[in-house]
């Protein structure tokens, strides 16, 4: 949890605005993956977490459907990344939720862009890279879509729209049995 403890952290859902509207929920439990990596590019990088008081879906919050499809998204396919980060590598995080479009970039391309300085498992999908929008600062772990399901969870990349090097996400469906077992 990046040196935080749980108790200075809260939850708030229902809402489009960092400080205000919604609902807010104290955390309960972290489940990080038994599996999570720092040294390996992040690998395994995701976790549950368990709130109170449970979520009422009402006024604006609604689940979202997680992709179960283990076949990554085709390479260029429309995705957009949701989350509250700053608008460059400068400035500070955003207090309105946005979105930006981005393009799925194939793994094996994605790759090549990385080199010998990082690996893409199986496990990752790629996107963005173009230069323009991408994610930023404060977006770290939050969902990517396609088709309205959430394919990803931000994990890591060159900071802020860095030109030729996408953004690198958990990949949902590898983990959907995970997911599931910890959400029950």
């Amino acid at each position: 949890m990046g040196g935080f403890q749980t108790s200075e952290l809260s939850i708030v859902a229902g809402s489009n605005l960092l400080d205000e509207g919604g609902s807010t929920h104290e955390i309960l439990e972290v489940i990080i993956h038994e599996d999570y990596t720092v040294g390996q590019m992040w690998k395994n990088d995701l976790c549950v977490i368990k709130v109170n008081p449970p979520f009422a879906l009402e006024n604006g919050t609604a689940a979202v459907i997680l992709e179960t499809n283990a076949q990554d998204p085709p390479n260029n396919s429309n995705a957009t990344l949701v989350g509250w980060g700053s608008l460059s590598i400068q400035s500070q995080i955003s207090n309105d939720l946005r979105k930006a479009a981005l393009p799925i970039v194939e793994r094996t391309a994605c790759q090549k862009d990385y080199g010998i300085d990082a690996e893409i498992y199986e496990s990752q999908i790629c996107a963005g890279g173009n230069g323009d929008k991408d994610a930023c600062r404060g977006d770290g772990g939050g969902p990517l879509f396609v088709d309205q399901k959430q394919v990803g969870i931000l994990s890591w990349g060159r900071p802020c729209a860095y030109a030729g090097f996408p953004s690198v996400y958990t990949k949902v469906s590898h983990y959907i049995d995970w997911i599931k077992h910890h959400t029950q």
